[in-house]
């Protein structure tokens, strides 16, 4: 299942997948990270998030509300 989860260090949040702490672009477990309920910010969990979101209702609630 995917969660959100904020970097301490750099404010961006990403989508990880537990219990593997894989993100869309690599292992993220070893970041300083936080789980949060805000919505994504990392570019390229963004784009995974909309290519999937259809499919996993868990990303698309990560998604930003506010779309063009």
């Amino acid at each position: 299942m995917w969660y959100a989860f904020k970097n301490v260090e750099t404010g961006v949040v990403h989508c990880v997948s537990l219990p593997a702490g894989m993100s869309p672009h690599g292992f993220a477990m070893t970041w300083p990270m936080e789980q949060t309920q805000e919505a994504l910010t990392c570019h390229l969990c963004l784009q995974f998030a909309f290519k999937w979101g259809w499919e996993d209702k868990t990303l698309e609630a990560m998604l930003p509300k506010e779309r063009c």
